[in-house]
Order: C-alpha cells, then structure tokens, then sequence
C-alpha cells in the first residue's frame, strides 16, 4: 500500500482533508444562465455539476 500524495502549492504542503476546503456550491441551478456561471467560475474559481457528464465518457476520456 502507497502514502497518499502530498499536494504542494508554493513549497507548502496543503491540507487535504475532507473538512479543509468546506462544502462545494452546487451548480446545477444554473445551467441555463450563462452569466451566472461565468459569475460563479469567477468568485469560486471552480463549478461544481454532479452528474451533468456521461459517467462512461469521462471514464474513457480518462483512459485515453
């Protein structure tokens, strides 16, 4: 059995615990207003939408 990874970001090691980034904002709401999205990848940096991709495409695009 392997260590987990340690995720570095400017020579720190970064916390990866399940509790050190807080809950994700789910943005399913929102995928019919665009702007909103934009908003949302701006302030977050990131948008979250469980379930939007096919889960086979992305397990192949994963193996290609």
């Amino acid at each position: 059995m392997t260590a987990p990874t340690q995720l570095r970001f400017n020579d720190h090691i970064l916390d990866t615990t399940p509790t050190a980034f807080g809950p994700l904002r789910v943005s399913t709401d929102a995928l019919a207003d665009r702007d909103e999205l934009h908003h949302r990848m701006v302030t977050d940096g990131y948008l979250y939408l469980p379930g939007y991709l096919d889960r086979a495409a992305v397990a192949a695009a994963r193996q290609s």
